[in-house]
């Protein structure tokens, strides 16, 4: 699956978080307070697209039986790809979170984005689905964000903004970085195994 393919095919998935980056940056000349809530609460969440773009091919129902039984790359495809684009997106991300948070913030948040997208990425290689994938990264993101990162553990994806108790930003960040490489070697290990293991049959 080549780049140039997978960016014709899905510009508006790599692009709409590109266009709210922009409006953050914008809205930050105006608003800092806006901005920095557009940037954690909409920015974020929107980080997904890129994922599901660059799955693209695995995650469409009308071609689970072709990706099946086509030939892959299962270190390229689910590991080595998708922590590229990570590394590019978030680090655009974090970019925003330096004019608005510190230091030890900004580096939490980075790792955050990547565990976030690396944990689309397993769900969509998983159920071979990208609304699924799509749908249960944000409902753990919204869960840990209303709950306050309960019953998350240090998988609690917005320590960065809001903190748990008696914790500081930066608290979880290695076992995220960990969890972040974790969910790269299981996204390449569902690729591996796609045709004996994945959910959703028809």
């Amino acid at each position: 699956m080549q780049w140039r393919y997978v960016w014709t095919a899905h510009k508006p998935l790599f692009v709409i978080p590109l266009l709210l980056w922009l409006l953050a940056v914008i809205a930050g000349t105006t608003s800092q307070q806006f901005s920095k809530e557009m940037t954690a609460l909409v920015l974020y969440p929107a980080l997904a697209f890129p994922m599901l773009g660059l799955m693209s091919q695995i995650g469409s129902s009308e071609q689970k039986e072709l990706w099946i039984t086509l030939p892959a790359a299962p270190w390229k495809a689910g590991a080595l790809r998708p922590l590229l684009l990570s590394l590019l997106y978030a680090g655009l991300y974090a970019a925003v979170l330096r004019q608005y948070f510190d230091a030890a913030e900004v580096w939490a948040g980075f790792v955050s984005a990547m565990l976030y997208m690396q944990i689309t990425a397993a769900l969509v290689a998983l159920f071979k689905h990208n609304a699924f994938g799509l749908c249960l990264a944000l409902c753990y993101l919204f869960f840990g964000m209303f709950a306050g990162g309960s019953g998350q553990g240090p998988l609690y994806l917005l320590q960065w903004y809001r903190q748990k108790l008696g914790t500081t930003p930066e608290a979880f960040v290695t076992v995220q970085a960990a969890a972040c490489a974790s969910a790269a070697v299981l996204t390449a290990q569902l690729i591996r195994f796609r045709e004996s293991f994945h959910l959703l049959k028809d």
